[in-house]
């Protein structure tokens, strides 16, 4: 069973993003996504940070570091993950 992606570095921009969004509205296993550097917007913070609020998804730590999510990207990640215990957000 998968628990962690490391993407770091990869450039999967926003429409990665966005896919990853969608297997994490049904992912019932992933624990840990890293994607730091990824060339990802506020769009796909935003999607990312939609997945987790249906809070289906098992994740609990979650690092977009040295990402371009400006502050809509960052305010739905962290509306997303506000009050799950021991999640780890990284920006």
């Amino acid at each position: 069973m998968l628990k962690k992606i490391v993407l770091s570095g990869n450039t999967i921009k926003d429409e990665g993003a966005i896919s990853l969004g969608e297997s994490l509205k049904t992912n019932k296993s992933l624990e840990e996504l890293e994607l730091c550097n990824c060339d990802i917007s506020a769009i796909g913070g935003k999607a990312i940070g939609e997945a987790l609020q249906l809070g289906i998804a098992v994740l609990t730590k979650l690092d977009v570091r040295s990402n371009g999510l400006g502050d809509d990207g960052r305010n739905a990640l962290r509306a997303a993950t506000k009050g799950r215990t021991n999640f780890v957000l990284q920006m």
